[in-house]
């Protein structure tokens, strides 16, 4: 229903694609920025810039191909070549630190005093290691976005799949092996999972992906326990204890 810009910024390689709409907005749909638009103007705000300020300027009536051009004006190709590119633009991928210092409009400080008191407070705290020595941290699957079509338990397709990372010194420790279910339990919650032992993971450390369908790990987490600084939930860092899934069961 609408114009659109697709950016591979998650890829290995990067890549931009320009979009034409397929079919109208139906019913009383609208394009996200038309209500930013909206927003700005009724709080007397400028909420436009680069190609929406020039449109408005020449008394062209805003649309997404405007709204687009807006986005893409720092790209590294040209608006008209993009958008004459019906298969998008491939770029090439550059090395680490490519966009410091000559991106930068200013230097980031990399330091500021909140986070700093935060790191020290940490350093210093004398809470103690996890009852079961494990910390889970998250991971990303390479061919998965978040939840979109994200693969269900036991598919394949993605070397790591949708499994609980375990060391094999972790594994060897709690009579787990490849392939084998496990409970995974934080201090708000529980999930089970399929166990990967690899030692591409450190000893103490276990990992879990998100937005997959029956391995939920925000069952893990607590809008209660947040961080300070962001209010964020705590998604990493956090103590877990693991266990066969089938022990527990015959326990119960």
């Amino acid at each position: 229903e609408r114009d659109d810009l697709h950016t591979g910024y998650l890829q290995g390689v990067p890549y931009l694609r320009y979009t034409h709409a397929v079919v109208p907005p139906m019913a009383e749909r609208r394009g996200m920025w038309e209500m930013f638009v909206e927003l700005g103007r009724l709080l007397e705000r400028p909420v436009m810039a680069g190609a929406g300020r020039r449109a408005e300027a020449a008394g062209r009536a805003l649309d997404d191909e405007i709204m687009l051009e807006q986005i893409a004006s720092s790209a590294r190709v040209s608006w008209e070549s993009l958008r004459a590119a019906p298969h998008g633009v491939i770029d090439n991928p550059f090395e680490p630190g490519w966009v410091v210092p000559g991106r930068l409009r200013h230097l980031l400080d990399l330091a500021p005093d909140t986070l700093v008191h935060q790191f020290e407070t940490w350093q210093h705290s004398n809470a103690t290691a996890p009852t079961d020595g494990l910390v889970l941290i998250p991971r990303r699957l390479s061919r998965q976005s978040n939840s979109i079509a994200p693969p269900t338990r036991g598919a394949g397709g993605d070397r790591n799949g949708p499994t609980l990372l375990l060391h094999p010194v972790d594994a060897e420790a709690r009579a787990l092996i490849n392939g084998d279910d496990a409970v995974i339990r934080s201090a708000h919650g529980e999930v089970d999972a399929t166990v990967e032992v690899t030692d591409r993971i450190s000893p103490g450390t276990v990992s879990l992906t998100h937005g997959v369908s029956g391995v939920d790990v925000n069952r893990l987490t607590s809008d209660v326990d947040v961080d300070p600084v962001t209010g964020m939930p705590r998604f990493s860092g956090f103590a877990v204890e693991v266990r066969r899934l089938d022990a527990l069961t015959s326990v119960g």
